[in-house]
């Protein structure tokens, strides 16, 4: 068993507080055992549904995790199920609801429930907490409204099912609507290959530039692929540097092509608009950790190449967009 570990805030931007983060070798050693680190940050700003784990080696598989929720509204529901927290796969023959399970062949444990009053409206906070599996999520008998995703308000979007994949998290509100009655909770693992929805963010981030696939000042292309579990981009995995990014630094590094590892670092000038167009040859999402921009898409999926283009900028940050291929 590790001995050292380290505590990530999943998609907190950390403006200012990246020593926060909590990133293994990346923002800071390891914490040594019998030793301690206090993280202070605020989340200005943000609001939402997130999450916190171990960012150490696979220790948040083994349980190192926990559920993080700011409010910033009022609310427009009655109450919240709050017992609906996180939903766990390690593997795809099974799932566990706030840490409870069963499969094929194992004994008649305990499940999750839910109590509801009819007629009142429930926010639900659905976190994956996957090691890898994703979820089909979905409750017999009722449709739910989509109001967040990643800590990101959306306009209204009303499903029947909802596809979560690890580290996303959404909130959906729930009529109970239906008959007094028992229905089943369904998170049904690895049974659909990555789709699209038609969700779109409430505030648009408005960042600057023509909306136009190609406008931009600094285009590049990012090829992520996997190889017997090891994940590239450009045909570069990452390494985990010997020492921490903000240790080098601080110990005399003063160009980020300094920075080590060779090959995991980008270079980007200040102010300009960056367009980033990612090609996967595997079925997976991708995150996009640490300090996020916000992005405004200008383009989608076609003719079975998922592209989605976004641009966003922040006090004098680069602006970003993002379009991913499959």
């Amino acid at each position: 068993m590790y001995t050292v570990t380290s505590v990530h805030w999943h998609s907190i931007h950390q403006n200012g507080t990246s020593y926060a983060d909590g990133t293994s070798t990346v923002t800071q050693c390891p914490i040594a055992q019998n030793q301690s680190y206090l993280q202070s940050f605020s989340a200005q700003n943000q609001a939402g549904t997130y999450w916190y784990h171990s960012h150490y080696s696979v220790q948040y598989c083994d349980g190192l995790r926990g559920v993080l929720f700011y409010e910033r509204c009022i609310a427009r529901y009655h109450a919240e199920a709050t017992v609906l927290r996180y939903i766990i796969g390690n593997v795809a023959d099974f799932t566990l609801i706030n840490g409870l399970g069963r499969y094929a062949g194992g004994p008649m444990s305990d499940l999750a429930v839910i109590n509801v009053q009819q007629g009142k409206r429930y926010r639900m906070r659905l976190v994956s907490m996957s090691c890898d599996p994703n979820f089909l999520f979905s409750i017999d008998g009722h449709n739910m409204t989509v109001i967040e995703a990643d800590g990101q308000l959306t306009d209204p979007l009303e499903v029947d099912q909802l596809q979560i994949f690890a580290g996303q998290r959404y909130s959906v509100v729930l009529v109970a609507d239906q008959p007094t009655d028992n229905y089943w909770i369904r998170s049904l693992p690895d049974t659909a290959k990555p789709t699209t929805t038609n969700l779109h963010a409430l505030i648009n981030p408005s960042a600057p530039g023509v909306p136009e696939y190609g406008a931009a000042d600094i285009n590049l292309n990012l090829a992520v692929s996997i190889d017997n579990g090891i994940f590239s981009v450009n045909n570069v995995s990452f390494a985990s540097p010997t020492v921490p990014v903000l240790l080098q630094i601080l110990s005399g590094a003063q160009d980020a092509s300094d920075l080590m590892p060779n090959g995991s670092v980008i270079i980007l000038e200040a102010n300009k608009v960056v367009e980033l167009t990612l090609s996967t040859t595997g079925e997976y999402p991708e995150a996009n950790c640490g300090a996020k921009p916000l992005f405004d898409a200008i383009q989608r999926k076609r003719e079975g190449r998922g592209e989605i283009t976004g641009r966003a900028s922040k006090n004098g940050r680069p602006e970003v967009r993002a379009s991913a291929s499959r």
